[in-house]
């Protein structure tokens, strides 16, 4: 979806509204390296659902190691729950950094 018409005044467009706005946040998925609680079904059936997950793996302990691919909103909200991991995020993208270097930034000298 490229373009929505909105009347706001008629409250016309507020659904495809809506949906431009979720194909927009799903095409920054990222790939993720999930580790849930034993009891978490719940949570793993949630993503199985919304076929999010690409791969699953048992812990010896128990615990689920899934691979996923999740829009950031979603990996985000899954940072803050309770007894989930995030083990690693695929970037997706490269940056401009050389290996091991990092980005700093200078602010401009100030006018005298």
């Amino acid at each position: 979806i490229t373009q929505v018409w909105v009347s706001a005044a008629r409250l016309l467009g507020l659904e495809e509204l809506r949906a431009a706005i979720a194909e927009r946040l799903a095409r920054f998925a990222r790939s993720a390296r999930l580790r849930l609680p034993a009891a978490a079904g719940a949570l793993r059936a949630r993503l199985f659902s919304a076929g999010a997950v690409r791969g699953e793996a048992t812990t010896d302990d128990g615990r689920l190691e899934l691979d996923v691919t999740l829009p950031d909103t979603e990996l985000l909200l899954l940072a803050r729950t309770p007894g989930v991991e995030i083990l690693s995020v695929d970037s997706g993208a490269a940056t401009c950094a050389p290996p091991g270097g990092y980005l700093q930034f200078t602010p401009p000298a100030r006018a005298v």
